[in-house]
């Protein structure tokens, strides 16, 4: 009898630790579950201030987060409703196979100026990327941005691309030349600030011009 019990612990001592590493294993691949497909779905979350969108091989102007439609993780993309100086291959659809865009329809997306691929417009996506479909979805690589009313737009620094701040005075010295005043630099820097928001606000005018237009059928 006292063998018969210890071989019945020793069996119940078995069967205990099998069970708990069994409920951790689908405890972590329910997590890894979800962060898949949190992964492979459209934040529609907007920055926290308004960005210009540009160019990085060129610097050229393609829009700004007024028209913020989504990110991707994934996918590394941002999204906007709208955008100026692209060309879009409409006479080259493509259909995804892989990945989370499997089986949705895209036309190729390149800067205007010089001619760079920059992302992809959705014609048709599956379920999770619906809020990609008819935008201009931005690969990450392929371009910058900086805050609307900073100081550091393309071939400035600052936010651009994650460049390093480059004022007047620094220019001078790296060209060998004799840095201007603390208040000489102080007003260039100023004159600088201004002519960039009035060049942000009239790239804002003009597309909402563009879009009254189409509105209401001026240029047809």
């Amino acid at each position: 009898m006292e063998l018969a019990d210890d071989l019945t612990q020793a069996k119940r001592a078995k069967v205990v630790p099998v069970r708990t590493t069994t409920q951790n294993a689908s405890g972590s691949a329910s997590a890894l579950d979800k962060a898949a497909k949190a992964a492979g779905r459209c934040d529609a979350t907007p920055p926290e201030s308004p960005l210009i969108v540009y160019c990085r091989k060129c610097s050229t102007i393609f829009g700004d987060t007024c028209t913020f439609v989504c990110t991707h993780t994934e996918l590394r993309t941002v999204t906007l409703s709208a955008a100026t100086a692209v060309t879009v291959r409409e006479d080259e659809p493509e259909t995804s196979t892989s990945g989370v865009t499997s089986g949705s329809t895209f036309l190729r997306v390149h800067c205007e100026s010089c001619g760079a691929r920059v992302g992809r417009y959705y014609r048709s996506t599956v379920r999770d990327l619906d809020l990609m479909r008819d935008g201009f979805s931005f690969d990450q690589e392929a371009i910058g941005s900086y805050e609307l009313g900073s100081t550091g737009g393309p071939g400035v620094g600052g936010r651009a691309g994650g460049g390093q701040a480059a004022g007047p005075a620094a220019e001078a010295r790296e060209n060998g030349g004799s840095a201007p005043t603390a208040a000489a630099t102080r007003h260039i820097e100023a004159i600088e600030t201004q002519l960039l928001k009035v060049e942000n606000l009239m790239l804002l005018f003009n597309e909402r011009i563009e879009v009254l237009e189409a509105h209401i059928g001026i240029g047809n």
